[in-house]
């Protein structure tokens, strides 16, 4: 170790004035270089994690809009069945449709960003796709006026319910990393 410090203040004795000066104006500027290039790098972690927060709330977003649909659809099965099938049976299979429709946007939406979104939340829409696939069922028996109306609404609680709690989910990932 003695060495290599006689090696370096003889070289520094030999060295010329301009020498010195670059040697030292490199100290502060390798030193500026290692600390921009940290910086950089936690700025960037943060903006990945940024991007997963977006996309959270993103699945958010989309998860308030098929409980919108499920919601209308719940209420128009309310009426059809409590008018003996004479109201909104048009109206309820078209609804039907938009309610599958934003299910299947969901569902691509996860499909799309399941490596970016929190495990637990993923978790939480399995669940709910699965309370989904549950009511999927409840069409033709409401179309049949086999259920009460009280049944029919129930059937909706557990999706909505799911949903919910996934939205929740997703709200304390972000706020809460």
């Amino acid at each position: 170790m003695k060495s290599v410090s006689k090696f370096i203040v003889s070289w520094i004795d030999r060295a010329n004035l301009k020498t010195k000066l670059l040697v030292l104006s490199l100290i502060p500027l390798l030193g500026l270089v290692v600390f921009g290039g940290l910086f950089a790098l936690e700025r960037r972690a943060e903006a990945s994690g940024d991007r997963s927060a977006q996309e959270t709330v993103g699945l958010a977003t989309v998860i308030g809009a098929f409980i919108q649909e499920t919601q209308k659809e719940r209420g128009m099965s309310a009426v059809f069945l409590s008018s003996n099938g004479e109201v909104f049976e048009s109206e309820l299979a078209t609804q039907r449709g938009a309610t599958d429709a934003e299910f299947a946007e969901l569902e691509a939406f996860v499909a799309e960003k399941a490596a970016i979104l929190p495990e637990d939340v993923a978790e939480h829409v399995d669940a709910a796709a699965a309370a989904h696939g549950q009511v999927n069922t409840t069409p033709d028996v409401v179309d049949s006026q086999a259920l009460s109306l009280l049944e029919t609404l129930d059937s909706y609680c557990p999706v909505n319910s799911f949903f919910i709690d996934t939205t929740s989910s997703v709200a304390y990932t972000v706020l809460l990393p």
